[in-house]
């Protein structure tokens, strides 16, 4: 079934937090993982909105059906961050004030290029909006991953429930951006070619050139698929990926993520074994592949 801008529109608002018991929240408190995980979710989210800025050029804004979806997401990413941002600082790690300006104008010098050439792709030609899409696409699968495997893992039952419509609503985005992809991949030749040269080579894990600690796309890669719910998840995700037309293949998330594990192994092994130790004690599904345990011994 096609998607329904109107549809979308009509249950577009922001994140449900009035009934959370934010007392009980605040006394069950969060882990030092949880903590680093949620304040670098939680600057993703906020950083959402610039995301516009290569989206919306001459070519995407004469459709109405894409313009009134970024709007409406726009909206419910920042309420995204907002909400993890009420969080933390309920359990006493509020953000820093100017965490959104070093996050901003601290952009790692690949962040900077990869959306200077998308800015000018798109600009130069419509058939670039459907490379936009699939690396919309597949960054909602991810962060609908993420807040699914934290909601898991937490023993904060009112965390649990916020992380869970989150990750309802990037499901809801994912399906958008998705079938727009398919649909503009398969009108246009041009299209496909210049989708697999950008997710082929450029693509990389939602927040990764946000400026901050240079471990914490590692630290969040290794809390996340060091494991055998995690590795499932990528492959799954490259999966989806690879059916749009021209993208027959694709397996860059699986890749790039276990380069952000093997990288944090490398500058954080004692870290890197206590997430592991940990992970296995939650639950089979959370337990370290073979590969990845022998290449750890």
């Amino acid at each position: 079934m096609a998607f329904e801008i109107d549809r979308f529109m009509s249950l577009s608002r922001a994140v449900e937090t009035g009934d959370l018991d934010w007392e009980q929240l605040r006394e069950r408190g969060l882990d030092d993982d949880e903590v680093r995980a949620l304040q670098y979710i939680a600057a993703v989210e906020n950083h959402t909105v610039l995301y516009l800025r290569s989206v919306l050029t001459r070519h995407v804004t004469r459709d109405y059906e894409v313009t009134a979806f970024l709007a409406c997401w726009a909206y419910e990413e920042t309420h995204h961050g907002y909400a993890l941002d009420r969080v933390l600082t309920t359990c006493g790690h509020p953000p820093a004030r100017d965490r959104f300006d070093a996050g901003t104008h601290g952009a790692r010098p690949r962040g900077r290029a990869v959306a200077a050439i998308a800015r000018a792709a798109a600009e130069l030609t419509p058939a670039f909006a459907a490379t936009h899409m699939t690396w919309g696409a597949a960054q909602e699968m991810l962060a609908a991953a993420a807040y699914t495997q934290l909601a898991y893992r937490t023993e904060n039952r009112e965390l649990a429930r916020l992380l869970l419509r989150l990750a309802r609503d990037e499901r809801r985005h994912q399906r958008f951006y998705y079938e727009q992809a398919e649909r503009r991949l398969a009108d246009s030749a041009l299209a496909r070619r210049l989708c697999r040269l950008g997710m082929l080579r450029l693509w990389s894990p939602v927040g990764s050139d946000v400026g901050g600690d240079r471990d914490d796309a590692g630290f969040l890669c290794t809390l996340l698929h060091d494991n055998v719910w995690g590795q499932r998840e990528l492959a799954r995700i490259d999966g989806l990926i690879a059916r749009l037309p021209g993208l027959a293949g694709f397996d860059r998330a699986s890749r790039v993520v276990a380069q952000r594990i093997a990288c944090y192994w490398r500058l954080q092994p004692e870290r890197a074994r206590a997430i592991r130790a940990h992970n296995s004690r939650l639950a089979p599904r959370f337990a370290p592949t073979c590969d990845a345990h022998e290449a750890a011994e």
